[in-house]
């Protein structure tokens, strides 16, 4: 009976001291309060900076169509403001379209970060259409070789073949005429700066002795990004030719209009050759973008 009493009161005990323990983990509970930094409250080591810069469409019908890339630092939200009175946009990088007519807009944007810090930053934006000047036309030197002897040498090319002969006629424009004889050993070359992807069109006139099978003069556009240096290489670099046989005597002059595309191509040349048993003659070259 005296064991079973002493069991009850070590059981009373513990409770009771679980009981306290209980009690005491609830007070301490009550007695402390988490409370979350407010905004501001705590330095933002990354504060955003606001920018941006803008693209406008690249053709006329398209010029309106603004393209804005967000430059923003430490930045998560956006407010645009375009300047023109239509709704701000929230969006990280917007596409405007801007009403037709030659303007500024003052834009501004407003970047933020989780914090709430925000920066501001403002920029005038002219939308004037650009003008559209057209590829560049090169200057052909000496392109009637009305200067005699002294026209040969922007033609010169020495590793492609002997300089032209000039010849002298009341039948060639100027009275002068770069002359190719029948040994076929003669040559023009002339480089021209050109635009990229353009349209151009050269025009010249070309004759020949007399008409006969296998007897040309042939005008040919090269590519050369590097001037060339090896006959060999004249195949590869042709971009448009014309291989002129029409002409029956040296008067009867030939008006030849000869359109090519640069391609990539930043210089271009002119390479002039002739073929057959037969002198040619060419005269009076000059170039134009097609229209």
């Amino acid at each position: 009976m005296t064991t079973f009493i002493k069991k009850i009161k070590r059981i009373k005990v513990f409770t009771g001291m679980v009981l306290v323990l209980f009690v005491s983990l609830a007070l301490i509970s009550c007695d402390y309060e988490y409370e979350l930094p407010e905004v501001g409250s705590i330095a933002d080591l990354t504060p955003p900076t606001s920018s941006f810069s803008y693209t406008p469409g690249s053709t006329p019908e398209d010029y309106f169509i603004v393209q804005f890339s967000n430059t923003s630092v430490s930045s998560t939200d956006y407010i645009w403001d375009f300047g023109d009175g239509s709704p701000t946009s929230t969006d990280a990088e917007p596409i405007h379209i801007y009403p037709e007519g030659e303007q500024s807009y003052t834009v501004t944007l407003k970047s933020s970060d989780k914090l709430e810090v925000s920066s501001i930053f403002e920029n005038d934006i002219a939308l004037v259409i650009p003008e559209i000047t057209g590829p560049v036309i090169p200057e052909i030197l000496e392109p009637g070789f009305d200067k005699g002897n002294d026209s040969r040498d922007p033609w010169r090319n020495g590793d492609l073949g002997g300089v032209i002969q000039i010849t002298s006629s009341s039948a060639f424009n100027g009275g002068y005429a770069a002359k190719f004889p029948n040994s076929n050993d003669r040559i023009a070359y002339q480089e021209l700066e050109v635009t990229p992807n353009s349209e151009y069109i050269l025009t010249y006139d070309y004759s020949l002795d007399a008409a006969a099978p296998g007897n040309s003069v042939t005008v040919s556009i090269l590519a050369t990004p590097t001037t060339l240096t090896d006959p060999a290489e004249v195949a590869g670099a042709v971009i448009a030719s014309h291989v002129g046989d029409l002409s029956t005597e040296k008067k009867d002059l030939v008006r030849v209009n000869l359109a090519f595309n640069t391609g990539a191509n930043s210089k271009v040349a002119i390479y002039v050759n002739n073929a057959g048993d037969k002198t040619g003659y060419v005269d009076d070259f000059s170039i134009a973008a097609k229209e």
